[in-house]
């Protein structure tokens, strides 16, 4: 069922790291961190437009586990029915893609810890968001194909 990014998480957690970078940038002239930019497909012309992954996700940017461990396809912008079409939609993948992508929930798991402790210790993501991150894993449905 489609779902819009409103009721994913990803905003906040990207709003909180700003705010506490931001924070200490003012406060103890510490600059914060600098992502890629997005990559973008037939720059400067009518064409343009950002680049994907074979996920259907953008390329470049800030890449949080939602992105670079997915589970769906995060659209910027939605056509269908939605108060707002700017929040854009969640496409999630299927069982057998999550199969054969993760094959188990540790898997999957472990994957989202690995790409969460990464952003932590680069500060593009809060300690508290991270755990709250690797807590959510736990409860991906992907299930063993043996």
């Amino acid at each position: 069922p489609e779902q819009t990014l409103a009721k994913v998480p990803i905003n906040t957690f990207v709003l909180d790291a700003a705010f506490v970078n931001l924070t200490r940038w003012i406060k103890d002239g510490i600059a914060p961190p600098k992502a890629e930019r997005m990559a973008i497909e037939n720059a400067g012309t009518p064409q343009a437009r950002v680049m994907l992954d074979k996920y259907g996700n953008g390329v470049g940017g800030y890449r949080t586990p939602y992105l670079e461990v997915p589970i769906a396809t995060y659209n910027v912008s939605s056509k269908g029915e939605s108060f707002c079409p700017e929040l854009g939609r969640v496409d999630p993948f299927d069982w057998a893609r999550l199969n054969a992508l993760y094959g188990t929930p540790q898997n999957y798991a472990a994957k989202v810890a690995q790409v969460t402790d990464r952003m932590v210790k680069d500060r593009f993501i809060t300690e508290s968001d991270g755990r709250k991150m690797k807590a959510e894993s736990a409860s991906v449905p992907v299930r063993s194909t043996n």
